[in-house]
């Protein structure tokens, strides 16, 4: 075989690695945006403290005396649900984006940035923070599997 055509093969057998590492990608992405997905639902789903336990507890969130009872801190309480409700994640190529709907939860902003009066508790990236080694471990895994699959001879 000639030289000119080994390399068209190389290239030929790039492009294929190229092309599979993309789908691979895509896949995996839609898997980690799953997973954060979820645990930003569990992080925003507590239910062992009511309105009044919380009221009862001297605003625990309060910026002049803050003593969250939760570690970590960004947890929230679920009260009427639509917070839950306005979750969304989609997956698009090689992105995956996990937020909240402003226009169905515009107060979302306040509990993730806080306010005058209420402290900060970023339920999003907090979420992210927790499961970033899961995340990682997922995508490295399955492109080396990949990489290593589609050997360059």
């Amino acid at each position: 075989m000639g030289a000119e055509r080994h390399i068209d093969l190389i290239v030929q057998d790039l492009r294929d690695l190229g092309e599979e590492l993309t789908r691979t990608l895509e896949k995996n992405i839609e898997k980690a945006t799953g997973l954060l997905a979820k645990t930003v639902e569990r992080n925003i789903s507590l239910t062992c403290h009511s309105l009044a336990k919380l009221r009862e507890m001297g605003h625990p969130y309060a910026v002049r005396d803050p003593h969250n009872p939760h570690n970590p801190p960004y947890l929230v309480h679920k009260q009427e649900g639509n917070l839950i409700a306005s979750l969304y994640s989609e997956s698009v190529e090689t992105t995956g984006i996990v937020g909240v709907d402003e226009g169905s939860a515009p107060y979302a902003r306040f509990i993730i940035t806080g306010t005058s009066k209420m402290i900060p508790r970023d339920f999003l990236g907090g979420s992210l923070f927790e499961k970033r080694d899961q995340i990682y471990e997922v995508l490295k895994k399955n492109l080396r599997q990949c990489i290593i699959a589609k050997r360059i001879t």
